[in-house]
């Protein structure tokens, strides 16, 4: 999965108020991702809510991909008709 290490190397060069896109067709997977993000970004993300489907799981997830270009696989998922697990994180503005 994603070392600590990762996480906070990408959270700690990642500028004020940019993203972190997470995607993944295994829900339990895209679960984790977020946990391990929120618990090794040192407090200093967030999950980005303005794009969540409120119908598709609880608001908890994106409904498109934000770059509106989907992956090899993305596509393969959706196209037969199964979920993806989407989410934005954004780093909060420095004071």
């Amino acid at each position: 999965m994603l070392q600590r290490s990762l996480i906070e190397a990408v959270v700690d060069l990642l500028a004020s108020n940019g993203k972190v896109f997470l995607q993944s067709d295994v829900k339990a997977v895209a679960v984790r991702m977020k946990e391990e993000f929120l618990k090794y970004g040192k407090g200093k993300l967030d999950l980005v809510h303005d794009q969540c489907n409120r119908e598709f799981s609880g608001g908890m997830w994106l409904e498109e991909n934000p770059f509106g270009v989907h992956s090899d696989w993305e596509q393969h998922v959706l196209d037969r008709g199964a979920p993806m697990y989407r989410l934005m994180l954004s780093k909060l503005t420095e004071k």
